[in-house]
């Protein structure tokens, strides 16, 4: 993301300066003449100030509410591969990228096509639950949490039934000292089992997106990872989901560092060992930002004119919801949902003088993690 907030914030140190970074340092540009707008359909009378949808500034995009590119796209091809060969991955990008709304969307799609069971959970509420191997068995609640809420009959009815860590029972073990028949669950297997029975008992292979997988604390991650690992090669005798993504902020390297420092080893069994590739998602190119405002144009009969789009190309460098935030400011707040007059290059500007004021909390959030010395690394250009 090289240029990514290069004229909404002063951010030299953290990523390279926009080539225009004297004119961003002082606000709105001096350009040239305007290209003319694009040819809208126009709507008349009162209704013309109301529309169904929105850019969206707030969490993962809902088809019919907010204008939205087709997410599935923007998901690398090669995932499909990667599922059809029981691999796993890592996809990790910036925040308010779209990974939540392109992941959300590519599980719907695998469900649709009915030839595997497509698990979406998101880790991110235990970010602050105690970096201690004893809570451990948290994600497998998130996990279960996720497929009762998926709407899947199989996935709820058989997670329903399936054994989980008992805290009052450490061991596992049954009041006489014995395993029970379903096999005994302790921190070490807290994920791994519960996975193991579910899959053995569902009718296709499951497959689990698990977002947000980088926020929890370094050993409950070392602990998660090691029992996914365990699963991952024994799967051949004992069922266990056919292929994982660890969406997240980071890369696989870094999950590591931030782990472990360098001169640490988490051991030869290392549990990042599993993971055949690593993917991120591109940020808008300029004609996706226009095909993107475009929609509003063919919503409402506002134009975007030509300026409009490139200055928001040059503020944003595409990352998405940036893209969505000036347009959101420019028509909520600059026009009132007037949608009368076109969008010129001066509006994309003030509403990005307005963002860089403000310091919107979003914002906020892009800019924390690429401060952190691993994450440098992995915002850079390959």
């Amino acid at each position: 993301m090289p240029h990514v907030l290069a004229g909404i914030l002063d951010v030299g140190d953290i990523c390279p300066r926009s080539p225009h970074a004297s004119m961003a340092l002082v606000g709105p540009s001096a350009r040239g003449g305007q290209k003319g707008p694009c040819q809208p359909r126009t709507k008349e009378g009162p209704m013309a100030r109301l529309s169904p949808k929105s850019f969206n500034v707030a969490g993962p995009c809902v088809p019919g509410e907010h204008y939205m590119l087709p997410a599935i796209e923007r998901v690398p091809a090669d995932i499909g591969n990667l599922m059809a060969t029981k691999s796993y991955f890592v996809l990790h990008a910036h925040r308010q990228s779209g990974k939540t709304t392109a992941i959300m969307s590519l599980a719907d799609k695998i469900n649709e096509e009915n030839k595997y069971y497509a698990l979406y959970c998101n880790l991110e509420s235990l970010e602050k639950i105690p970096n201690s191997f004893s809570s451990t068995p948290l994600v497998m609640e998130i996990i279960i949490q996720a497929m009762i809420g998926s709407g899947i009959k199989n996935l709820i009815n058989i997670c329903k039934s399936v054994s989980v860590f008992n805290p009052e029972n450490p061991s596992g073990l049954t009041g006489s000292g014995k395993i029970p028949d379903d096999g005994y669950i302790t921190i070490t297997n807290s994920i791994s089992s519960p996975l193991q029975t579910i899959c053995q008992k569902l009718d296709k292979p499951l497959l689990i997106f698990m977002d947000e997988i980088d926020t929890l604390p370094g050993d409950v991650l070392v602990s998660c990872l090691s029992q996914l690992r365990d699963g991952y090669i024994q799967r051949d005798e004992v069922p266990f989901p056919r292929s994982i993504a660890l969406v997240g902020l980071r890369n696989i390297r870094d999950y590591k560092a931030r782990i472990r420092p360098d001169s640490e080893s988490l051991g030869a069994s290392s549990p990042f060992n599993i993971i055949t590739e690593a993917f991120t998602l591109a940020n808008f190119s300029q004609e996706d930002v226009r095909e993107l405002y475009g929609q509003h144009t063919e919503e409402t009969g506002q134009a975007f004119e030509d300026g409009a789009v490139e200055q928001a190309m040059f503020w944003t460098d595409g990352q998405p919801w940036l893209v969505n935030a000036l347009a959101h400011d420019v028509i909520v707040r600059q026009m009132g949902r007037d949608f009368t007059r076109p969008i010129t290059g001066d509006h994309v500007d003030l509403a990005a003088d307005r963002l860089k004021i403000e310091m919107n909390v979003h914002i906020d959030s892009l800019m924390a993690r690429p401060q952190e010395p691993r994450e440098k690394v992995s915002w850079s250009p390959s």
